[in-house]
């Protein structure tokens, strides 16, 4: 048997490893395949394990056609492969969906796996009217395009692909009706434990070399998308700095991979940057033994504490609320339920040292199970 896991960004990338690591797939071939990360940090060919790179392109015409190329391309490399099972992590771009539906006609069962970050960055299809005439009809007409192109006929975001066999999700309660029409599996939250830590730190080296104990900060690059002066992103960095080294915590901070490192050079305290553009905050995170992790909306906030089982922290400010113009709904419900929320337009300096002045080693988060049945049971069937 030969297993399929497509991946399109860092947090797939690292949870596709933790699954084939999971349930152990001796028995199963697994092919890695990632849509536009260009060097994936710490997957490995082996006799077990094959690695293709696909590369992804802003959305046109030419790209569309290229995308089919590579849909073409995989899906003959599945037929010599004898591959029968494909996890996919998203269902509504062009490539994805069309690969789904070429592989529905020749009998490989394909699994959408919904770990819903990705639903709070995509336009609701129930609220796209609220984002104006002009963006309706351009929704409407690359619906069109994709389904002249041969993806299938529901390709809109947050509407169910109909060849999909079976949706594996984190939040099944917060899937969209419509994609409650097929069969859907609960995905386990914490997956880390000592035996994947090894499985993966032996095909990776970690470049880092950070044993200290200190809080992670997640920065957003507020200043390049111009949510903030350059003077205004500084004061408040050296304002957080300064506040969590009077606690007696060290600051690394992680830059976004589109900011300029070499405006924070300047701060002063007890901190260093991390700039690794291309590691996963996932992998930083069991690297170091961290106290907390703080941002202004980064994703990875879910991830720290719903997978990591540590305290998560959003500051939420004007500048912050406007930094995705979307609907955000979904992406509130999930900080709502993971991270504690402080309004730093309201005393949030004050609110934060008291939240991080609680001896954060005696948090007791909730621990979840961690087998994958449902995925199991595929595997194996």
């Amino acid at each position: 048997m030969v297993v399929v896991f497509i991946f399109q960004n860092s947090y797939q990338q690292y949870y596709s490893e933790f699954i084939a690591s999971k349930i152990q797939l001796n028995n199963s071939s697994i092919i890695f395949v990632s849509h536009g990360i260009d060097q994936p940090l710490f997957l490995e060919n082996s006799n077990k394990r094959k690695i293709i790179h696909i590369d992804k392109s802003s959305f046109s015409i030419s790209s569309m056609i290229k995308d089919n190329r590579s849909v073409l391309f995989l899906k003959n490399i599945f037929i010599d492969q004898k591959v029968t099972e494909v996890f996919f992590f998203h269902d509504h771009n062009y490539f994805n969906s069309r690969l789904i539906k070429v592989l529905s006609k020749i009998n490989i069962s394909t699994h959408l796996i919904e770990e819903g970050l990705s639903m709070y960055a995509i336009k609701n299809l129930n609220s796209i009217k609220s984002h104006g005439l002009i963006t309706n009809i351009k929704y409407r007409v690359r619906q069109l395009l994709f389904f002249i192109a041969g993806s299938g006929l529901n390709i809109e975001e947050f509407g169910m692909n109909p060849y999909l066999t079976s949706i594996h999700a984190f939040e099944p309660d917060l899937l969209p009706e419509i994609k409650r029409k097929t069969r859907i599996h609960h995905l386990p939250y914490q997956i880390w434990d000592k035996k994947v830590k090894v499985n993966l730190f032996i095909k990776f080296k970690n470049p880092l070399n950070l044993t200290e104990s200190g809080i992670l900060y997640l920065s957003q690059p507020f200043v390049l998308l111009k949510r903030r002066t350059l003077e205004e992103q500084l004061f408040f960095m050296q304002n957080m700095i300064d506040l969590i080294n009077n606690l007696g915590f060290k600051v690394i901070l992680k830059t976004h991979p589109l900011e300029d490192v070499d405006m924070y050079l300047g701060l002063k305290g007890n901190f260093i940057i991390l700039n690794q553009r291309n590691l996963p905050v996932e992998l930083i995170i069991p690297m170091m033994s961290l106290k907390a992790v703080l941002s202004e909306g980064s994703s990875a906030s879910v991830n720290a504490s719903r997978t990591f089982n540590l305290k998560s922290i959003i500051l939420k400010s004007i500048d912050s609320s406007t930094l995705l113009k979307v609907d955000r709904t979904l992406f509130d419900k999930l900080i709502e339920k993971y991270c504690t929320v402080i309004n730093m337009n309201n005393n949030g300096f004050e609110k934060l040292k008291k939240e991080l002045a609680i001896d954060l080693n005696e948090m007791n988060l909730p621990v979840y199970n961690t087998k994958f049945d449902s995925i199991d049971k595929i595997i194996k069937k």
